[in-house]
């Protein structure tokens, strides 16, 4: 069996609350919060800065293109852009060519504090998983506007509430 594809596990979908830094570290923290009921729960997970740049990047063009029920192909630009497509928007634009569009996203387990995720899709009747780092993972259905779930146990047992997550430290003025 593949991992996360455990059957009758209940799943709960998640929406990203934000990406802050992280003020002990030179890592960013990646705020997924539950989409009905969140009370004060969060879950954290500590990704790098290209991972946290991409997924800001990611929820800058899905608030410019909410209205849309997938991306158009090839994926826009969202100012401020590369000159050229990044990984994810690259990924996105070949599997919007190829009219493959993803499913959903799963973080399924997390093993000494790294979370594990799945990409989910559909193609001619059959259900593939592809293995991926959540933060790429969600970097990707940001941008192919696909759901994101984590099985309940790992949320359960991960989570946070959103007043103990650490404050980013802001830069102080200078004198």
């Amino acid at each position: 069996m593949i991992p996360g594809q455990e059957k009758n596990k209940k799943e709960i979908e998640v929406t990203v609350h934000g990406v802050m830094p992280d003020p002990a570290s030179d890592s960013h923290i990646l705020l997924l919060r539950p989409a009905k009921d969140a009370g004060d729960g969060v879950l954290s997970i500590w990704i790098g800065t290209p991972e946290a740049n991409a997924i800001r990047a990611g929820i800058d063009m899905a608030k410019e293109f909410d209205s849309v029920e997938r991306f158009p192909w090839p994926l826009p630009q969202v100012a401020p852009s590369p000159l050229r497509p990044l990984t994810h928007d690259l990924t996105g634009n070949i599997l919007s060519y190829l009219k493959l569009p993803l499913k959903k996203v799963l973080i399924h387990r997390v093993d000494q504090g790294t979370f594990f995720a799945n990409l989910e899709f559909s193609h001619r009747g059959s259900e593939m998983l592809i293995d991926a780092r959540p933060s790429d993972a969600v970097a990707l259905a940001l941008r192919m506007k696909a759901p994101v779930y984590i099985r309940e146990d790992v949320y359960l047992s991960q989570q946070t509430l959103l007043s103990q997550t650490p404050a980013p430290k802001l830069p102080q003025k200078p004198v």
